[in-house]
């Protein structure tokens, strides 16, 4: 049961989403909270283990474009800020050249001397993206040139990258040709056709390559209906590929005309959408037999919030907002079974985990001058976005097992909008409990709550010497971001006190924290 929040605050947008199974705990109070507080219980059952939280779930997107949107100096070399903040959260792969900029990537203007400098479009190439996979250990996906390309001029891609490094694994056949924006868009009988030649062409150049399949999501609404291409391409060329990509963006709709509260209740309830869509993909790939024999792979090669096509940098993409839906699309991901989740994207003013301080002035001045203005290196100000502590906070996490949990609380409906549809009852709480390697249980929760504080009670059965810490991001307003290197959004230690078997502790609005029991050791954070 999860009671519903008076009519009024759910008016207002007190959304949610939860996970799990398992007996609640008893409520904390005798009386109902004041207005503007609720109670919540979760329940975690540590003797139902249900799979391996991923490392790969927390790969990104790198844009080869401008000097990597700005991440490399004039010498070549990334930026030292950006490298030891990458090798500190440990990237674990990477997806290059684009974005929809890979449909009209030239890879041989991307190699060889005299590319860089200020200003070069082509300075961020093969080398440097080989190199930086490198220094991170990651694995690497490419997207083929399917727009201005051709199959002959991927395989010569593959061939020149194979020479020198196995960190490549993945070719992904083009990006979002299913859109009209795409350079090489046409329909689905026609990019199943053609994904045959490029099969062929890259099973010759690399036979060790997996290849990836673009999938499109169904987002009714914003402009946007993809029904029938899945149904046209799985068929016809699931059989050459090895992987599934498809791109998850919310609420799909142009916050900055004419938009309301209502785009933020959506973007709290979207998980419930994509959990659903997810699983419904998932099923249609379970019955479709790819290359190997086995059923194509889910990836998830794109995803952020997404409010429309009017590119205002500092708004709602890097927000506290979408940091909340970014902490459940993470749960989302894992529950659902998909393999591998990459950010979009790594660097640069719009969505980027990191950023450069001063950097939106730069971007538009590339837009309207055509290339960016002149800095020095020295001036380099590192700015770390709400979703890379997000990612922070995940980390000790990473490759640990996930247990059960049941959870209960308040929930509300929200009204459609954009590609969200209508929810009747989401809850405002989730939690997603890790058994990490090093011993000790972490419980992400996300309260997707705009207006409501959660007491929050927790049931974890744990030695009476355990040491529980709790970390806390979010209660800000929904607009709040770090742009200007202020840290109004990196965790933060908070209360939480211990009572039995259960530990009491207050989510504010629009927040997610990790409680984390057990040993102290292996639990830090890594980005300033």
């Amino acid at each position: 049961m999860r009671p519903t929040l008076p009519p009024l605050v759910a008016a207002l947008g007190i959304l949610a989403a939860a996970c799990g199974g398992g007996a609640p705990a008893s409520p904390a109070v005798a009386e109902p909270p004041p207005p503007g507080r609720a109670t919540a219980s979760v329940s975690v059952d540590a003797s139902r283990p249900l799979g391996v939280l991923s490392s790969r779930l927390f790969g990104a997107n790198i844009d080869f474009n401008w000097n990597a949107n700005g991440m490399l100096r004039e010498d070549g070399k990334v930026f030292p800020q950006v490298l030891s903040a990458l090798q500190a959260l440990g990237m674990p792969n990477l997806r290059a050249p684009g974005g929809s900029s890979a449909d009209t990537y030239d890879w041989k203007k991307g190699v060889g001397p005299g590319r860089h400098g200020y200003g070069a479009e082509y300075g961020f190439g093969t080398p440097e993206f080989l190199a930086l996979l490198d220094s991170l250990g990651a694995e690497g996906l490419m997207i083929a040139n399917f727009g201005t390309g051709t199959p002959e001029l991927m395989a010569g891609w593959m061939r020149d990258i194979a020479k020198s490094s196995r960190r490549v694994t993945t070719w992904e056949i083009g990006n979002e040709i299913y859109g009209e924006w795409e350079k090489g868009h046409t329909d689905a009988a026609d990019y199943a056709k053609r994904f045959a030649s490029y099969a062929s062409a890259a099973r010759a150049a690399d036979p060790k390559a997996k290849l990836a399949l673009v999938l499109a999501p169904t987002m009714k609404g914003g402009g946007q209906d993809y029904e029938g291409w899945n149904e046209t391409v799985l068929p016809a060329a699931g059989g050459l590929a090895d992987v599934a990509s498809v791109h998850v963006y919310s609420p799909w709709h142009d916050f900055f005309k004419g938009a309301s509260r209502d785009t933020s209740v959506a973007l709290m309830a979207a998980p419930e959408f994509w959990e659903a869509e997810i699983a419904k993909i998932r099923a249609a790939l379970a019955t479709t037999e790819g290359a190997s024999g086995k059923p194509l792979e889910l990836w998830i090669t794109e995803w952020n919030a997404q409010h429309g096509d009017d590119h205002d940098w500092k708004q709602r993409s890097v927000t506290a907002e979408q940091m909340v839906f970014a902490a459940d699309m993470i749960r989302v991901f894992a529950e659902q079974g998909v393999v591998v989740a990459q950010y979009y994207n790594l660097f640069g003013p719009y969505w980027g985990l990191f950023d450069r301080q001063g950097a939106t002035d730069d971007l538009r001045s590339m837009l309207r001058l055509r290339f960016p203005p002149k800095r020095r290196p020295e001036d380099f100000r590192l700015v770390v976005r709400p979703a890379a502590h997000l990612f922070d906070l995940y980390r000790p996490l990473r490759e640990g097992t996930r247990i059960a949990t049941s959870v209960e609380g308040p929930s509300f409906s929200s009204r459609k909008y954009g590609s969200v549809p209508p929810q009747s009852a989401a809850p405002a709480l989730t939690a997603l409990a890790v058994r990490e390697t090093r011993g000790a249980t972490s419980i992400v929760l996300v309260n997707r709550s705009l207006e409501t504080t959660l007491e929050t009670s927790v049931r974890l059965a744990a030695k009476p010497d355990s040491r529980a810490e709790l970390l806390v991001m979010g209660g800000a307003p929904l607009d709040a971001n770090n742009e200007d290197a202020s840290r109004t959004l990196s965790p933060r230690p908070a209360a939480v006190r211990r009572e039995g078997d259960q530990w009491k502790l207050e989510l504010p609005p629009a927040s997610v924290a990790r409680l984390r029991v057990g040993p102290p050791d292996g639990g830090g954070l890594v980005l300033p």
